[in-house]
């Protein structure tokens, strides 16, 4: 009979312009712009429905205190499903733009603040979020009123980390 439950996190997926797992071009995305991340295959079930999530942005040119990156889950295939289809927005499933108000039906996942009037400083968000989909990525939309975002691969990137419980 288990008497603990631990949590173990399994290899991260990583997202950024170039020397990731998958792609996803921060490169000169503009102040009111959006970007899906290319969608990843977790792999068929049993897998975990949480996850933790980083996200390390940096702006390119001098944020303003207070300006935001929204970032979102878009997910495909369902629990079971072995193609990506039907993402939970139709921009496709590789790295894309993100088309007008196509937000709608992503999981909003959190909001990066910038916390210095500067430019490649990077500002950091984690978090969990649960989902029980095959595919995920990230999309993000830069809130900002003027700013682009940087696209060195160390200044800005988005982790994905599954984690499992265990009962021991």
């Amino acid at each position: 009979m288990p008497t603990d439950f631990h949590t173990a996190k399994n290899a991260s997926v990583k997202w950024s312009d170039s020397g990731a797992d998958e792609v996803l071009s921060f490169a000169s995305l503009a102040a009111g712009g959006g970007r899906n991340g290319a969608l990843h295959d977790f792999g068929v079930m049993p897998r975990p429905t949480r996850y933790h999530i980083t996200a390390k942005i940096a702006w390119d040119t001098a944020a303003v205190i207070g300006e935001t990156l929204r970032i979102f889950i878009r997910e495909a295939g369902g629990v079971d499903d072995a193609t990506a289809t039907n993402p939970t927005n139709d921009d496709g499933t590789g790295d894309t733009a993100l088309g007008a108000s196509k937000e709608r039906n992503l999981l909003h996942v959190g909001t990066i603040v910038a916390d210095e009037a500067a430019a490649d400083i990077p500002s950091v968000f984690e978090g969990e979020f649960v989902s029980s989909s095959r595919f995920k990525g990230p999309t993000v939309i830069n809130d900002s009123a003027a700013n682009i975002l940087d696209a060195t691969a160390t200044n800005s990137f988005i982790t994905i980390t599954p984690i499992f419980d265990q009962a021991q």
